[in-house]
């Protein structure tokens, strides 16, 4: 127990004293690279994208870490309110198409229904849906198509994230909700990640009474399953 408090302070420790540090650095550099005087080399300003681009690393990683010790104090709770998930899987799958389509991969979603009202926590769904497509998109080579596929059962409402990746070893179909679990495999290694999104992802599903899985793909790469109840009982979530 005593060991579970002192990592626990550790854990809020390290975030707020590096968030206020990152913050400024993000925004300076975001001064510097819009280069008003126009004094920044070409290199300079590529300099200034890698800085950029770290920080947003170390940024996801204070998020990431931000989860993990609410999570593990119970102080992670949901906002629920009427919402409707094909809106959120919508949203999602629009605002990373430009990122996909960057790197020379295809967004392929299949939704149905039209709509589906749920109680959900919209920005802790949001953040689900963008954790999978975007696992999806960095573990895929290019050209390879990535695949949401939504669809509605008599009780549960299902959504399906699949990708052409190296997949995932059945042996591994669990033990990669882990926190701070990495796959041993030298494509997914090489991949910054901090090994927590998937463990934060089923914390929040889970809340919503539902549940991620990984089910055996296809053909090639890795399939994630989210399952969310149509009606949710008054235990799930507590």
């Amino acid at each position: 127990v005593q060991i579970q408090r002192m990592r626990e302070q550790f854990l809020g420790m390290v975030t707020h004293e590096l968030r206020t540090p990152l913050t400024s650095i993000s925004a300076f550099t975001d001064i510097l690279s819009h280069n008003r005087d126009g004094t920044l080399t070409e290199r300079q300003l590529q300099q200034l994208d890698a800085v950029s681009r770290n920080t947003a690393q170390l940024s996801e990683l204070m998020d990431d870490l931000i989860h993990v010790s609410r999570i593990e104090r119970g102080e992670f709770n949901l906002m629920l309110s009427p919402t409707d998930l094909v809106e959120i899987v919508t949203e999602v799958c629009e605002s990373l198409t430009p990122v996909i389509q960057h790197r020379g991969q295809k967004l392929v979603a299949s939704l149905e229904p039209a709509t589906l009202l749920l109680d959900l926590d919209r920005s802790r769904m949001i953040q689900v849906l963008n954790n999978l497509v975007s696992n999806a998109s960095k573990f895929s080579p290019q050209g390879s198509n990535i695949t949401v596929d939504m669809q509605l059962l008599v009780k549960d409402v299902q959504i399906e994230v699949a990708d052409e990746g190296p997949g995932i070893d059945p042996a591994e179909s669990e033990v990669v909700f882990d926190p701070f679990y990495r796959a041993d495999n030298e494509h997914i290694r090489a991949v910054p990640g901090t090994g927590l999104g998937l463990y934060v992802a089923r914390t929040i599903v889970r809340q919503h009474g539902g549940d991620i899985t990984v089910v055996p793909a296809k053909s090639k790469g890795t399939r994630l399953r989210i399952v969310l109840p149509l009606e949710r009982s008054t235990s799930d979530g507590d």
